[in-house]
Parts: C-alpha cells; sequence; structure tokens
C-alpha cells in the first residue's frame, strides 16, 4: 500500500510545503535561537567573572588576568552576534507560530 501525499490547496503555502512542515521549521529555528541566547548568557556571564578576576588584586598576575578578560569578552561579543543574526533569520518563524495552528481535516472514505 502507498500513501500518496495531500494536494490539497488549502493546506499548502505558496511557496508549495504544508503548513505543518512550516511550522515544524519554525519551531527548529526557536530552538536553535533559544540555543544561541543560552550560549550568549554563558558567554556573558564568563565575561562578568573574568572582568572580577582581572580586578581582584592578587587572584593572579594582572596582564594573564587581563588577557584572559579580552577573551572572554571577544567569545561574548561573538556570541552576542550569532543571537543578533539568528533573532533576524528567526523573525519570520514567531510570527508563524503566534498564528493559531490550523485543525486538522477529518480524511474522507
Amino acid at each position: 500500500m502507498t500513501i500518496q501525499a495531500s494536494h490539497d490547496s488549502a493546506s499548502l503555502t505558496p511557496y508549495g510545503s504544508t503548513i505543518t512542515g512550516d511550522r515544524d521549521v519554525a519551531e527548529i529555528g526557536v530552538r536553535l535561537l533559544d540555543d544561541a541566547y543560552m550560549a550568549w548568557l554563558i558567554a556573558e556571564s564568563e565575561a562578568g567573572e573574568a572582568l572580577r578576576g582581572w580586578l581582584e588584586p592578587g587572584a593572579r598576575p594582572r596582564t594573564a588576568a587581563y588577557r584572559a578578560y579580552l577573551a572572554a569578552v571577544d567569545r561574548e561579543d561573538a556570541a552576542a552576534r550569532d543571537l543578533e543574526r539568528l533573532r533576524e533569520i528567526v523573525a519570520p518563524c514567531l510570527v508563524l507560530l503566534a498564528q493559531p495552528q490550523p485543525q486538522p481535516q477529518p480524511l474522507g472514505d
């Protein structure tokens, strides 16, 4: 038995993909955005820790602490750029997910 794909025009977008498929892709995009946010949050926290380490007297040589701080700031900046770019890419997905989900149609005999 072969399962045929539905070509019901009500369930297709102008680009020919199904609404359900578009929602699935949108959900993946939101998950990627969430991962990028978490990566930025961790990098921001590490930059704050590195700053405190640089400002604390006697914790380690100040030159090494300063270099560690600069590296942490670079990582935080890269994570922030990634997050911003993904937010721009995922913005249409957020709009799609905000729309009510279409109800499945009963199968005909």
